[in-house]
């Protein structure tokens, strides 16, 4: 018989910048290596983030959130490695197209990109200009 001590491993995790610093910024979360799809819920960004998921291969933007001082690919580089992403969903209808593409750049192994809730109005890319 085999038992194991880790027999819960979080394969998700929903990530908030506002909460990773004020609930313990000294702890470690354990199993963040076995995280493969990180949710991202912020509303901003900040420099000192005190978890990083070694192994993600998915991301899930739910809202655009602002960056002090960084690109919206930096701030991310910091909790997940982007080249290894192989999914990439947005869902959030603000989420400008040139951080999209910057976005994409930095993510050479994507399979699949999902963009829900996107909004076309006279700033975007793909409107027609009559």
């Amino acid at each position: 018989m085999f038992y194991s001590t880790n027999r819960y491993r979080r394969q998700d995790y929903t990530f908030y910048w506002e909460l990773a610093d004020k609930i313990c910024p000294h702890a470690e979360e354990k199993n963040l290596n076995s995280v493969k799809h990180v949710h991202v819920c912020s509303k901003r960004a900040n420099k000192s983030c005190v978890k990083y998921f070694p192994n993600a291969t998915q991301l899930s933007i739910k809202r655009y959130f602002e960056t002090l001082d960084d690109s919206i690919s930096t701030s991310l580089s910091r909790i997940v490695p982007l080249q290894q992403l192989t999914k990439l969903v947005i869902e959030c209808y603000n989420f400008p197209w040139e951080e999209i593409v910057k976005l994409l750049c930095f993510t050479p192994n994507l399979d699949a990109l999902k963009l829900d809730f996107m909004k076309f109005n006279e700033n975007n890319i793909f409107n027609d200009k009559k």
